[in-house]
């Protein structure tokens, strides 16, 4: 993160996605972590079926946007403060939007 941060510099945004590598206690301490290199997107820390993990995370995690993985599907109850471009909810696209 850092070695990407000074080639991209102060003015772009910083994005990781760790494709789920990480358990929800690891995605935390790697999150603290990324406050110093102002890391502005989190994608995927944990696996996108880690619901409670994700949230977990983004709970302990407020400097940065976490953004669940491209595939995940979730009933609009399990949806707050979850980020994702791919987002889709059980209950439609007019329902995603309402939640995003």
């Amino acid at each position: 993160m850092a070695l990407a941060r000074r080639v991209i510099g102060e003015r772009a945004e910083l994005y990781v996605d760790a494709n789920g590598g990480y358990s929800a206690k690891q995605a935390i301490r790697v999150a603290e972590r990324m406050r110093e290199h102002e890391v502005t997107w989190f994608e995927e820390p944990v696996s996108s079926d880690d619901l409670a993990g994700l949230r977990l995370v983004r709970e302990h995690s407020a400097a940065t946007a976490i953004a669940a993985g491209h595939h995940l599907q979730v009933s609009a109850h399990c949806a707050p403060n979850l980020h994702g471009h791919g987002l889709t909810l059980r209950t439609g696209p007019a329902e995603t939007y309402r939640v995003a």
